[in-house]
């Protein structure tokens, strides 16, 4: 089949240049010219202090929950030796009763551990949203300021755009406003 040699990606993208092309016409009369911006959300995301501040209090808190639980891993590594050198004197069904006593204990503690990393997930999720939110209503700013009609990510992850003017990249103007308007991000981990 001649179409095999083609990316998922190339197929569509010719599909779209095919209607664009023949629609053209009838739509050409309301549609404004293009002012493009470019914007690296990558680098903002490395560069901004807000970005900074949460990746410093993420890091914090997750120190903090292994701090926290700590203690009862030491104990239940503890127990585990004490149950293993147990089982040689006691009777099978006291052992057994031992073990699911220890097992109950286990489950606990993953519970609980499993619970305060969730925690720590949804402080990461609001303040993210937190940031992400304040990025959006600067580009909105800029884009109203400037008469933008389309603002483009140039990310390296993104590699849709290979070339453009530095004229037309706001990643400097958005890390500015950034930092001024959010320097650093609430992050709350709800206490145990």
């Amino acid at each position: 089949m001649p179409w095999q040699w083609m990316s998922a990606r190339t197929v569509r993208t010719v599909i779209v240049a095919i209607v664009v092309a023949w629609s053209a016409p009838v739509f050409a009369q309301d549609i404004p010219p293009a002012k493009i911006a470019i914007v690296e959300m990558q680098r903002i995301q490395n560069e901004a202090s807000a970005w900074k501040d949460l990746s410093q209090k993420l890091k914090a808190a997750q120190e903090k929950v292994l701090q926290e639980l700590a203690p009862q891993q030491t104990a239940l590594e503890e127990e585990a030796k004490a149950l293993q050198q147990q089982q040689a004197i006691l009777a099978p069904e006291a052992f057994e009763g031992k073990v699911a006593e220890f097992e109950q204990k286990r489950r606990e503690m993953v519970q609980q551990s499993n619970e305060r990393r969730q925690a720590v997930e949804r402080a990461l999720v609001d303040s993210r949203n937190l940031i992400i939110s304040a990025i959006r209503d600067i580009l909105v700013g800029i884009t109203e300021e400037k008469g933008y009609n389309l603002i483009l990510d140039q990310s390296n992850a993104d590699p849709t755009i290979v070339v453009a003017s530095p004229d037309i990249n706001i990643t400097e103007t958005v890390i500015k406003r950034l930092n001024e308007k959010l320097p650093t991000v609430e992050f709350s981990v709800p206490a145990q």
